[in-house]
């Protein structure tokens, strides 16, 4: 028994095609797909817990929900497939911007020395306030 997305083909005439991310086909790890409601994604180079104290902290400023926030660790970044249009701001989180998602991004060190160093929360802090500001001022 044929599929019927290959019946509906040969109906409509269309005997060749092209698949649009054949990496879905032939990688047998997991594929990510990041929703278009997401506004902040957080890449790091350890696993990064949403349920922290520090991080809904950063969250409650931004005016940010968990289920707009997607966590992701650098490894699995060539693994991520993103909407055309998304995010407003990337976090990288102890490691440097590997990539531009044309959003608002902020580079800070690990959330283990970013809970125990003023100056690194300071750092933190002030891009926040900054692009939040300008945010809401050229809007």
């Amino acid at each position: 028994m044929q599929t019927s997305w290959s019946v509906i083909s040969r109906i409509m005439g269309i005997n060749i095609w092209q698949l649009r991310y054949p990496v879905l086909l032939t990688n047998t790890e997991p594929v990510y797909f990041l929703l278009v409601k997401l506004r902040l994604l957080i890449i790091s180079d350890v696993v990064v817990c949403i349920d922290d104290l520090f991080i809904k902290d950063v969250f409650r400023a931004m005016s940010i929900h968990c289920s707009e926030v997607y966590i992701l660790t650098v490894d699995r970044l060539n693994r991520l497939f993103l909407p055309k249009t998304f995010l407003s701001y990337c976090w990288w989180m102890g490691v440097e911007a590997l990539c531009d998602f044309r959003c608002i991004t902020f580079c800070t060190t690990s959330l283990e020395i970013l809970k125990n160093d003023a100056d690194s929360k300071r750092v933190l802090w002030d891009q926040i306030c900054r692009f939040m500001y300008a945010s809401k001022y050229y809007a």
